[in-house]
């Protein structure tokens, strides 16, 4: 077979491919064909070969979308036509017990495509996780969405026009008796409570925790704040203590903070039924006792909904808000996960810890392999803008060599530190061009997106921009921190490829040197070699 160039149809090189691929017997799928058939090696090399008989324990089993979503944005098409196979299940691989063959992985991608065929089939079905309350409020806000929607039910002057009838449900589960339902109130966020319900007599401060953590103070002060508004001379200090319920909400029967107690502990004895606060501070107020109740939304919660949802078959559109809910404080604890099961809550089930293994192990490998993706898009803008095919640039030539740039310059270690976090994340890295020391122009990955840039003092610039040579009004310039090695300005691509790096058709198009995306970055620079060859022109005119 003879070699085809680059300049050969695609489908020519596909044609070479199924050729290959048949004399080889490897059965491929047309989307592996194609992504073949874009590799930059001939059809008939050694490579492409080496390539195809790994792909013989794959082709009946891998989804390739699936895994890429699922390898936390490695692109294995990607891999598949560099044969970087070895960057992902050999190199870095120091994990005890980590697979160390390709062949290994294939049971782990079978599983996961069965799974994702299952899941499309439920989806076809009708099945969906929309739910009404999540869809406007986060699952965890414990003030917008939980406390006001236990306060909506609860309060006898509720939409719900059953008066107390859902008060006296939630006051029987969570044990507090001889309430006087005919003069309850309820109020919301009354001195900054939760929620705060009385019958004149009684007085229960119901706190709502879920993620929050206590405030200084917070309810020694609700606390303070009762007996201040209630103290009267028909009724002792000690008397008005033993009438106030402290109930604390939470998802884990967690306790309240010293911080937010203060002066009172939470007891329990032979002689009290259950828990309750002492003031252990100094003062006239010294062993006053008052009701504590420690309430979950696993157990006090779901309990009082079901009766809620019991004592409301009859009230048209009530239970349908009722089980919407439920399904909230379900996915809330934990207890009841999304009707269509995600590929995350899969890898997490206890019965497919293997899976979660082999995941964890190919994901650790995933920075190596984004920043070999990365020098591939670099060294292909450099390969574009300085090939001698293009008339235009013969006076361009890299300017990676330039001191100034140097910290700046790109290469595979810098790119792998570019998708880290924290300290050792790389910023502003990229190649450059030009002709002189005076300007260059080039390509960078700033903080997230793509930049073309613009390098040169303030007066080169403003120069240009006064002989009007077409810059571009979208450059500006930049104040990064990071950088201060030089002066420059940049327009924004708005390729934010390494957010989703594991976009295959994203990466794709912009590894394709005929892609649309690709073509449209090319021609940024090939206007900025523009604008340098005609300001060195005007420069050094011959």
């Amino acid at each position: 077979m003879e070699p085809l160039s680059e300049k050969n149809d695609l489908k020519q090189r596909c044609a070479a491919i199924r050729v290959l691929a048949e004399q080889e017997k490897v059965p491929l799928s047309e989307e592996i064909v194609l992504c073949l058939a874009r590799c930059p090696h001939e059809p008939d090399s050694f490579k492409i070969k080496r390539i195809l008989a790994q792909l013989q324990t794959y082709a009946k089993l891998l989804d390739a979308e699936l895994t890429m979503e699922l390898a936390g944005g490695l692109f294995w098409e990607e891999l598949w036509s560099q044969d970087m196979f070895g960057n992902i299940y050999n190199s870095e691989s120091n994990m005890k017990d980590s697979p160390s063959e390709p062949k290994e992985y294939a049971p782990f991608f079978k599983r996961i495509t069965e799974f994702k065929s299952r899941r499309q089939k439920e989806i076809s079905e009708g099945k969906n996780d929309y739910n009404i309350i999540t869809a406007l409020l986060r699952q965890s806000d414990e003030v917008r969405l939980h406390s006001r929607f236990i306060y909506s039910l609860i309060n006898p002057e509720g939409k719900h026009y059953q008066g107390s009838l859902f008060l006296k449900m939630f006051l029987d589960v969570i044990g507090i008796k001889d309430f006087n339902y005919s003069t309850a109130i309820v109020k919301r966020e009354r001195e900054n409570i939760d929620l705060y319900i009385t019958d004149g007599t009684l007085h229960i401060i119901v706190e709502n925790k879920i993620h929050a953590i206590d405030q200084e103070k917070q309810l020694d002060r609700y606390i303070k704040n009762i007996i201040s508004n209630n103290i009267s001379e028909s009724l002792s200090t000690e008397e008005l203590y033993a009438k106030i319920f402290v109930v604390y909400l939470t998802l884990d029967k967690r306790t309240p903070s010293d911080k937010s107690l203060v002066d009172w502990s939470i007891c329990s004895d032979d002689q009290h039924i259950g828990s309750y606060l002492k003031y252990i501070g100094e003062g006239k107020y010294k062993d006053y006792e008052l009701h504590y109740l420690n309430i979950t939304y696993c157990n006090h919660i779901r309990k009082w909904l079901n009766k809620v949802l019991e004592g409301s078959k009859n009230l048209c559109n009530l239970p349908f808000s009722i089980e919407s809910y439920q399904e909230v404080i379900g996915r809330l604890i934990k207890v009841k996960g999304s009707n269509l099961m995600t590929i995350e809550e899969h890898l997490l089930d206890d019965k497919n810890i293997d899976d979660l293994k082999l995941y964890l192990d190919i994901a650790k490998k995933s920075e190596s392999v984004k920043g070999e993706i990365l020098l591939k898009f670099f060294n292909n803008c450099k390969d574009s803008v300085t090939s001698a095919e293009l008339n235009l640039c013969q006076q361009i030539s890299s300017a990676d060599h330039l001191k100034k740039l140097e910290r700046y310059i790109c290469n595979k270690t810098k790119c792998k530190k570019w998708f880290e976090t924290g300290i050792s994340k790389e910023h502003y890295i990229g190649t450059y061009f030009g002709i002189d020391d005076n300007i260059q122009f080039g390509i960078m990955a700033a903080s997230k997106n793509l930049h073309a840039v613009l390098i040169c003092d303030e007066n080169i610039y403003n120069k240009l921009c006064a002989e009007n040579l077409n810059v571009d009004k979208n450059y500006q310039k930049r104040d990064w921190k990071k950088q201060k090695a030089f002066a420059y300005y940049s327009k924004d691509l708005k390729h934010n490829i390494f957010d989703n790096i594991a976009a295959p058709t994203v990466i794709t198009r912009l590894l394709d040197k005929n892609s649309k995306e690709f073509k449209e970055i090319l021609c940024e620079l090939l206007s900025l070699a523009e604008i340098v060859i005609e300001f060195n022109n005007s420069c050094c005119p011959d």
